[in-house]
C-alpha cells in the first residue's frame, strides 16, 4: 500500500516535466524548474527583454501553466481517479473486520513465555494461561472459592468457569417475623403481628393468647389447679376429669356377678360407677353367682346344688341350712288299748347331707304287726 502512495507523485512530476520541456522545438526553454503556483517562471528568453511583443512575461492568456491545468493529469489530484490511496470501499483493513480476530475483545493475543507475562484482569472463575506462545483465558479448577456478589448463598465455587453458591437459609429462630432473602442485601426479618393464638394448661388451667406482637412471640402462662372434684371438671389440670379419689366421690365395691353386692376390701372411690366397680353393697361371699348374696329367702326358696363357689351358702350366712332331717315310723299307744302307726316325714337313712339324694319317708303303716315305711321317694336334700 506505501508503494502505491509514493509512485503517485513522482508520476505527476515526471508528466509536468515531458510537457514543459520535450515539446516542439519552437517553443521557448526554460533554465529552471516549474513553480505550480506561479503564474510566471523566473527566467526569459534570450535576448529578449524579458517579455514578448504585448507579453508581460507569460503566455497569452495563461498563467504558466496547460490551459484547464493545475499541473496535474486533468480531473486527477495527483491519484488513480475515484481513488483515495486505498482499495475501493476499503478503510485499510480486511471487510468486515474490526482488525481482531472473531470473538475476541478487540485486543491482539499477548505473546508470552510463561504464565505470569500475560497482564489483564480475567474474567470470573477464568485465568489467564500461556499456551504456544500466547495468552490464553481458560476457566480455572473446579471447587475454586469465589464471590458469586449474592448474598442468598454461600460457599461459592467455580464449576466449569462458572461461579455459584448454595442458598442460604435466613431464620433468625424467630417464629414472630418473616424471614426473607435478597440478593444484594441478603437476609431481612419482618416483624409481624401474627392472628395465630398458642394454647397452654390443661382442664381448668388452660388459657390462650395471641402468638406474636409486634414481632415479640407471648409468653401462656397457665391457671392455677385446685382440688379435684366430681363437677364434670378437671379441677386438678392433669388432663383427667372427676378422677378417683375426689371430693363427693362414692365408694364402689367390686361387682363381677353384676347382682348388686360386691366384694368386702375391694373398693374405689368414683364420682361414677365404672366396671366392674358398680355396687354399693358389699358382703358378697361368692362374685361368681348371682344368687349367691346377702339376702333373705322365702319358705320356698331352696338350692340342690352348690353355688360356683362349691357352697350351699346361698345367703352369706357362713352356714349351710338343710331343708330335711331325718324321718321315721312311730308306734303309738292308742287310748283304750292298742297300738296305732305315725309318721315322720324325713330321710329314711339318718341326716343326708346338701345336695345327696336318699330315700324320703312319706307315710308308715302297721304292716305285719309292725309300724313300718309304707310310702317312700327319692329326694335331693336342699339347702340354703
Amino acid at each position: 500500500m506505501k508503494l502505491r502512495f509514493f509512485a503517485l507523485p513522482v508520476l505527476a512530476a515526471f508528466l509536468a516535466l515531458s510537457i514543459g520541456c520535450n515539446g516542439d522545438e519552437g517553443s521557448p526553454t526554460f533554465d529552471d524548474a516549474f513553480e505550480q503556483d506561479s503564474k510566471a517562471t523566473s527566467d526569459t528568453k534570450a535576448k529578449d527583454d524579458g517579455t514578448t511583443a504585448e507579453d508581460d512575461g507569460a503566455i497569452a492568456d495563461d498563467d504558466g501553466a496547460i490551459a484547464d491545468d493545475d499541473g496535474a493529469i486533468a480531473d486527477d489530484d495527483g491519484a488513480i481517479a475515484d481513488d483515495d490511496g486505498a482499495i475501493a470501499d476499503d478503510d485499510g483493513a480486511i471487510a468486515d473486520d474490526d482488525g481482531a480476530i472473531a470473538d475476541d475483545d478487540g485486543a491482539e493475543q499477548q505473546e508470552c513465555e510463561e504464565d505470569t507475562d500475560c497482564d489483564g484482569e480475567p474474567k470470573k472463575c477464568h485465568e489467564f494461561k500461556c499456551e504456544d506462545l500466547k495468552c490464553k483465558e481458560v476457566p480455572v479448577a473446579n471447587d475454586t472459592a469465589c464471590s458469586d456478589d449474592n448474598h442468598c448463598t454461600e460457599n461459592d465455587t467455580c464449576q466449569d468457569g462458572v461461579c455459584s453458591g448454595t442458598a442460604i437459609t435466613c431464620d433468625d429462630l424467630n417464629p414472630c417475623t418473616e424471614d426473607t432473602c435478597d440478593p444484594e442485601s441478603g437476609c431481612s426479618f419482618k416483624a409481624i403481628d401474627s392472628g395465630d393464638t398458642i394454647i397452654c394448661g390443661k382442664g381448668e388451667c388452660m388459657r390462650e393468647v395471641q402468638k406474636c406482637t409486634d414481632g415479640v412471640p407471648n409468653v401462656c402462662v397457665e391457671g392455677q389447679p385446685t382440688q379435684e372434684v366430681c363437677d364434670g371438671k378437671d379441677n386438678d389440670c392433669d388432663g383427667h376429669t372427676d378422677e378417683e379419689d375426689a371430693d363427693d366421690c362414692t365408694t364402689y365395691y367390686r361387682d363381677d356377678d353384676g347382682d348388686e353386692f360386691g366384694v368386702d376390701g375391694d373398693t374405689r372411690c368414683l364420682c361414677a360407677a365404672a366396671a366392674p366397680y358398680t355396687a354399693t353393697k358389699g358382703g358378697d361371699c361368692c362374685d361368681k353367682d348371682d344368687q349367691a348374696y346377702p339376702q333373705e329367702f322365702t319358705e320356698e326358696q331352696w338350692f340342690i346344688k352348690a353355688n360356683q363357689c362349691d357352697s350351699f351358702d346361698y345367703n352369706c350366712s357362713e352356714g349351710e341350712e338343710k331343708r330335711w332331717g331325718i324321718g321315721s315310723c312311730l308306734s303309738i299307744p292308742r287310748p283304750g288299748g292298742g297300738r296305732t302307726c305315725g309318721v315322720k316325714q324325713g330321710f329314711d337313712e339318718g341326716a343326708v347331707e346338701c345336695g345327696v339324694a336318699a330315700t324320703y319317708i312319706l307315710n308308715c303303716s302297721i304292716s305285719g304287726g309292725r309300724c313300718q315305711a309304707t310310702e317312700t321317694e327319692e329326694r335331693t336334700q336342699p339347702c340354703r
